[in-house]
């Protein structure tokens, strides 16, 4: 007799349990999957999530949009200033008669300076605390700006529309500077560019954007523009493609040690060219000249040293000697022993 009820007990126990266990499974699942359960809370806690990260996203864009849209109307770079040099000058080109020139200089350094002239006395800022200093120049500026120089560090933007710049003549723009590399929209808005001798001279530009030049058409001087740009890499193919006009490339890449390369079609808009005279003198690195590089210089009379110590040059030489047009040519090939036709180009030429 007790034995049977001790078995009614256990089995009511077993029922009981199961049934407790089925409300916790139900009460369980409900937390996980129900309408506000876990998976449900997961999901809207990653929706809030993604919400918050694009409203970032969106108002980092504006951020940048704001930023974008002061420069556009600023000219923006970075200077270097030290106790043994703590004075940087602000430099015009200086050569256009009748000019306006109103701007405001922001030097960086929570100070500010109203110019009015290319003699200004206030376009020279003494820091008192030295390293780098982001100048933002804003206002009409009909000269242009030269930033020659060790200081100038860095080019962030182009010259500005607002700018209104009309000089015909950049020279010694970024002669010596330390910058490496230039925006690519830096002349867009120099509408009367003709002459940009010797523009980066020296300084320690790496890279030119292909479209450096596409909207300066009325160019007919590069003289001297890259010599001396030790640290060149490679010139772009079309670089003077839209440059219809230019009649002289004397000394343009001249001493530039680091290229290995000359664009084949690099010069195949520029048919009235003259003067090719000193070019690529001592680029000892440059490997060899392409067949078709003087195809469309038909107006080509002077090639004198146009090729003078280019010592690592391979293949052939053109065959100019044959153009009875050219009448300048002495040491056009001269020191340039590796050629396989050296020995065949008349002694004049070499």
């Amino acid at each position: 007799m007790n034995t049977k009820e001790n078995k009614g007990i256990t089995l009511i126990s077993l029922v009981v349990t199961i049934i407790v266990l089925i409300i916790l499974a139900a009460v369980s699942i409900n937390l996980v999957v129900g309408e506000n359960g876990l998976i449900g809370r997961a999901k809207d806690g990653t929706e809030e999530y993604k919400r918050a990260a694009q409203n970032e996203v969106n108002m980092l864009d504006e951020i940048d949009k704001e930023i974008e849209g002061l420069y556009k109307q600023s000219l923006v770079f970075v200077v270097e200033t030290s106790d043994a040099n703590p004075t940087y000058t602000l430099n015009m080109t200086q050569y256009l008669s009748g000019s306006v020139n109103d701007f405001i200089v922001d030097w960086g350094d929570e100070t500010t300076s109203h110019i009015q002239s290319a003699t200004d006395s206030q376009r020279a800022h003494t820091y008192t605390n030295h390293g780098r200093h982001t100048i933002k120049i804003e206002g009409v500026a009909e000269e242009g700006f030269v930033l020659q120089g060790s200081q100038v560090k860095e080019v962030l933007t182009g010259f500005p529309e607002s700018m209104n710049i009309k000089s015909e003549m950049f020279i010694y723009t970024f002669a010596n500077s330390d910058i490496t590399s230039i925006p690519a929209d830096m002349f867009k808005y120099v509408p009367n560019l003709k002459y940009v001798e010797r523009l980066f001279e020296g300084s320690k530009i790496e890279t030119i954007p292909e479209n450096l030049f596409a909207y300066n058409t009325q160019i007919v001087c590069f003289e001297d523009t890259f010599a001396s740009c030790k640290q060149l890499r490679e010139i772009p193919e079309n670089l003077f493609a839209n440059n219809v006009n230019v009649t002289s490339f004397l000394n343009t890449f001249a001493t530039c040690t680091s290229l290995t390369s000359i664009p084949s079609n690099l010069f195949a808009n520029n048919t009235q060219v003259v003067n090719f005279q000193y070019v690529f003198q001592n680029c000892p690195n440059i490997q060899s000249i392409p067949s078709n590089l003087f195809s469309n210089l038909t107006n080509l009379t002077d090639v004198k040293g146009a090729f003078l110590s280019c010592t690592s040059l391979t293949g052939n030489a053109i065959e100019l000697w044959n153009n009875a047009q050219i009448t300048q040519y002495s040491d056009c090939y001269r020191n340039c022993t590796n050629l396989d036709n050296y020995a065949s180009i008349p002694s004049a030429w070499k």
